[in-house]
C-alpha cells in the first residue's frame, strides 16, 4: 500500500521477522565504542552496576548479530546518525558504501 512502518525491536525481534514472508530493510544502530555505550548507559543514572553489567553483556551478544542486518549505522554524532538513517529509508536503492568500514568498526567492537 506504499506505506512505510518501522519497528523498533530487539536481535530476538529481528529473528521472528526475519522467519516471516515480508519485505522488510533492517538497520542495526552500533555505539562508536564499548567505551562511549557504557558512558552512555551509566549518564543516565537509572541502573546499578549489577544492571549496568547486564545489559553490556546482553550488548556484546546482540552486537554478534548486527552483521545479519542490511545496514550499520554507527550512532557517534546523532545528527550524522540521523542522516544516514533518513536516507537509507527515502533512497530505497541505498548502496552503503561505507559498510566495509562499519564491519571493521563492528569486530572491533566485539573484541
Amino acid at each position: 500500500q506504499g506505506i512505510n512502518v518501522f519497528l523498533e525491536i530487539d536481535v530476538q525481534g529481528f529473528q521472528k521477522l526475519r522467519n516471516k514472508n515480508i519485505e522488510f530493510r533492517s538497520m542495526f544502530i552500533l555505539p562508536p565504542s564499548i567505551e562511549e555505550l557504557r558512558k552512555r548507559i551509566q549518564k543516565r543514572g537509572l541502573d546499578s552496576e549489577d544492571v549496568i553489567e547486564k545489559r553490556m553483556k546482553n550488548a556484546l551478544k546482540e552486537l554478534g548479530e548486527a552483521e545479519e542486518y542490511d545496514y550499520l549505522v554507527i550512532n557517534d554524532v546523532f545528527e550524522n546518525a540521523i542522516e544516514e538513517l533518513l536516507e537509507m529509508v527515502i533512497n530505497k536503492g541505498f548502496k552503503d558504501h561505507t559498510h566495509d568500514k562499519k564491519l571493521k568498526i563492528l569486530q572491533d567492537l566485539l573484541s
